[in-house]
């Protein structure tokens, strides 16, 4: 980088923090954009385990899809969870 007196700076933005840092009618369409296609990216990054157990576990996740089943969410996974112990 040339000496311009300008400095290279990363940031790590909520969602809510985005939408606001994208509202703002003087923000630059080059710097809303910018960070979209950052957000874009790493959505559409697919899950790469590092481990003999998190592959097998990815394994299963994609078999258990492609035979029809459907992931939980958070909430659903603790109501099974309190069903299966007997809280509910």
């Amino acid at each position: 980088m040339s000496n311009t007196g300008l400095l290279s700076l990363t940031v790590k933005l909520s969602p809510e923090d985005h939408s606001a840092v994208c509202a703002k009618s003087n923000r630059s369409a080059w710097v809303r954009n910018a960070i979209s296609e950052k957000l874009e990216r790493e959505a559409a990054r697919p899950a790469r385990p590092r481990s003999a157990l998190g592959r097998k576990l990815l394994a299963a996740r994609a078999e258990y899809a492609r035979f029809g089943g459907r992931a939980l969410s958070l909430d659903e996974v603790r109501q099974e969870v309190a069903r299966r112990r007997g809280e509910r």
